[in-house]
């Protein structure tokens, strides 16, 4: 009867103690993880412009705190990388395809706000806003 006691006993700890484990993480990237359509608005020259385009957002397999995002500004190739903490996201400044981008943004549901900087070799800027759906 011991025998049969302690044998249930060490199951049920087993149980228990794996119940008791870290529960499983919630990564903040899932939230941004989607395909957006996107409108920019901007005004350079004194002139005031408005583009459309799709953007697609993935988590980085180096990094468990940065999101990708293809398609940035609507160009083909463009990659950013921006780093996530909740429903917040930091574009540091860096440079794709000799243009230089920084930025912030945020979601809620899935409405993507955020507004960028865009530098050119010339020294020339452009302040751009942006808001996106998911597709």
């Amino acid at each position: 009867m011991n025998k049969k006691l302690l044998s249930v006993l060490i199951v049920l700890s087993a149980v228990l103690f794996t119940g008791c484990s870290k529960k499983d993480e919630v990564d903040v990237r899932d939230q941004f993880v989607a395909t957006y359509q996107v409108t920019d608005a901007w005004t350079a020259s004194g002139i005031s412009k408005t583009y459309s385009y799709s953007m697609i957002i993935t988590k980085s397999a180096q990094d468990p705190n940065v999101i990708l995002m293809s398609n940035f500004g609507g160009e083909s190739g463009t990659i950013v990388t921006a780093s996530v903490s909740g429903n917040k996201f930091t574009i540091q400044q860096q440079t794709v395809q000799g243009y230089g981008y920084s930025g912030s943004g945020t979601i809620s549901g899935s409405t993507l706000s955020f507004s960028y900087l865009i530098s050119a070799s010339g020294g020339s800027l452009v302040n751009v806003s942006s808001a996106g759906a998911k597709m």
